[in-house]
């Protein structure tokens, strides 16, 4: 299973870069998955998933999250046995724009015997985990001073 998406997003790389690589932030706008630390490091994680984020019930994997500040991109790596996952948030700068690419690829028996159904549904999750991220962005105090004078008006 390999899931990729690519979108424009309307904001600043710095916030962006924040929302993205930090467990708490990260926790702040996706309400599918909630990161848990379990170093003082922040790399061992408890990633906790749900298909439906007003239910309770959530999955639970151990696995490593991965920041390389310099490739500005976030690897996730979780699993059980028979299913190994990595989701990649990376930001990509193409033509002067902000381009956010997340990435969740799927290896092992479960994703050989199940893959084409846990794509079909996780793959709707990935793009309203990249339309709540933008929505997040855009709704910070900062960006809406910022938004407020666009397009060359002044405030009055």
């Amino acid at each position: 299973m390999h899931i990729e998406t690519k979108c424009l997003i309307d904001a600043a790389e710095a916030p962006l870069w924040r929302a993205i690589s930090g467990i708490e932030a990260m926790n702040r706008w996706n309400p599918f998955v909630r990161l848990v630390s379990l170093d003082a490091h922040g790399e061992a994680i408890s990633y906790n998933f749900t298909q439906n984020p007003a239910r309770p019930a959530r999955a639970m994997f151990f696995g490593m999250m991965e920041v390389d500040e310099k490739a500005r991109e976030v690897r996730l790596r979780f699993g059980v046995r028979g299913l190994k996952l990595i989701e990649v948030y990376a930001i990509e700068r193409q033509l002067g724009r902000l381009w956010l690419v997340h990435k969740l690829t799927g290896t092992g028996l479960i994703d050989f015997a199940l893959g084409w159904i846990l794509a079909r549904r996780l793959r709707l999750i990935v793009h309203a985990q990249n339309s709540l991220l933008q929505r997040s962005l855009i709704s910070s105090p900062v960006r809406k001073a910022a938004r407020s004078n666009e397009g060359g008006k002044h405030p009055r």
